[in-house]
């Protein structure tokens, strides 16, 4: 008795236009390095990002940990973490990185008291 196999073609139809659009969509986001981060920055040299999954503030690193994919999920964090806390200063910011090889690379610059700098890392 001989067992046939399927063809690929048979056993999966063609997809429609729209479903095709919304994977191509769906890879292209899965690629895109730009990542977003909350940081209390008092320094240049001074930044404090959070890492949502230790729940805790890193100083000068960025672990992959704490990068956000979507930038409303990081400002619905953010938000928590301010309503928590006792001083009402508006000290959190959302900026934006891009994932590399190396690490992270910070995209965006954070505004304190007037003066606008990127944070600086620590190099490993």
């Amino acid at each position: 008795m001989k067992c046939e196999h399927p063809k690929p073609d048979d056993e999966f139809p063609p997809l429609s236009k729209r479903q095709l659009a919304e994977l191509k969509r769906r890879v292209a986001d899965m690629k895109d390095p730009t990542r977003y981060v909350i940081v209390s920055s008092f320094l240049p040299t001074f930044s404090l990002f959070y890492c949502p999954s230790d729940g805790v503030f890193t100083m000068n690193e960025i672990p992959e940990t704490a990068c956000f994919k979507r930038k409303a999920e990081a400002l619905a964090v953010a938000e928590a973490l301010e309503r928590r806390r006792r001083k009402r200063t508006r000290d959190l910011q959302i900026i934006k990185v891009k994932k590399t090889k190396r690490g992270v690379r910070v995209l965006e610059a954070v505004e304190v008291d007037g003066r606008t700098w990127k944070p600086k890392l620590r190099r490993k």
